[in-house]
Order: C-alpha cells, then sequence, then structure tokens
C-alpha cells in the first residue's frame, strides 16, 4: 500500500503518458476502493466467512491488479485495476491478518500485536527509502517492486493456509 501510493501519480504520468490530472485521479480510485473494501470486508467478517480465505483472495486480486496497472496504456483499466487494488489491500487486509494471527497464538497477543505493528513501522521506514533510490533508474522497476512484495505475500498466504489448514479447521472453526 505505501509503495503504490507514494508512486502510482508519478509512474502513471511519466511512464503511461497520463495526463496529470488522470494521474492524480487514480489516487482517488485507490481511496474510494480502500473505503469500498472496508465495508465489504467488515460485511464478509459478520457473515462469517472465514479470515484466511478472504486474505487468499485479496492477496491474488491485488496481485492481479498490480500486474494489469504495470501492462496497460488504457486509462479505463488502469482507474478500474487502481480500484481493486485499494479494496484488495487497504481494504482491511492487514487487519484481517493481525486479527487471524492472533487467533492462532491467543495467548501472545501483545508479543503478536507488536511484533506486527515493529515489521509495520520498519517498511514505512525502509520502504520509501529502498523505492527512491530504485526511482532514480526506473519507476517501472518501483512498481515490479510492489509486485515481487505482492507476489511474495500470495505465495506466504497460500503457503500458511496449506500448512495450517488443520489448525485452522480445528482451532479456528473456519
Amino acid at each position: 500500500m505505501l509503495l503504490f501510493t507514494q508512486w502510482i501519480s508519478l509512474f502513471a504520468h511519466r511512464e503511461l503518458a497520463y495526463s496529470s490530472a488522470m494521474s492524480h485521479t487514480l489516487l482517488s480510485f485507490y481511496s474510494l476502493g480502500s473505503i469500498s473494501g472496508v465495508l465489504v470486508v467488515f460485511s464478509l467478517l459478520s457473515r462469517k466467512i472465514a479470515e484466511i480465505k478472504i486474505l487468499l483472495l485479496t492477496n491474488f486480486l491485488s496481485l492481479i491488479s498490480l500486474l494489469i496497472i504495470l501492462n496497460t496504456r488504457l486509462i479505463w483499466l488502469s482507474a478500474m485495476a487502481t480500484f481493486i487494488f485499494g479494496f484488495t489491500t487497504a481494504g482491511g487486509a492487514m487487519q484481517v491478518a493481525l486479527n487471524l494471527f492472533l487467533k492462532l497464538y491467543p495467548d501472545h497477543k501483545s508479543l503478536v500485536t507488536g511484533s506486527y505493528f515493529i515489521f509495520g513501522s520498519v517498511a514505512s521506514i525502509t520502504i520509501p527509502v529502498l523505492t527512491g533510490l530504485i526511482s532514480q533508474s526506473s519507476l517501472t522497476a518501483v512498481l515490479d517492486v510492489d509486485v515481487v512484495i505482492s507476489l511474495l505475500a500470495s505465495l506466504t498466504v497460500g503457503w500458511a493456509y496449506y500448512l495450517l489448514k488443520p489448525v485452522f479447521y480445528k482451532k479456528i472453526s473456519v
């Protein structure tokens, strides 16, 4: 999320040759997606849809949307993919993941929460510095880093689901 929101407008303007106004509008589509995502995720969780299934779907869709953004020059498709990216990443995925971790380790809630936010803080410091250095050579490379992060996240969630499937069904009652 952090990487995307910092670079999407500049990427769209310089690399996709969108107007300055349209480039900044993409960030608005991201924001609308994130607000919509919060409402939908809340609705899904209140209907007892399993957190892990939501995470699997949101991680996969965020990866696909990033790939679309990097590989299209169609403004409407970029806008739609940006909305989907906001919907799937900023729509509560981090909170769902934290809630899932807390359910997996109920005896260590403070350790899990603290570790979760420490890693988030480290990312908040390092991502802008690293992507700033990468941007000196290519803005596409910056979003490629986001694709790699999204791919790793999707693989990690899929791997965790596969390994912990018995735990999810037994302990958490998914």
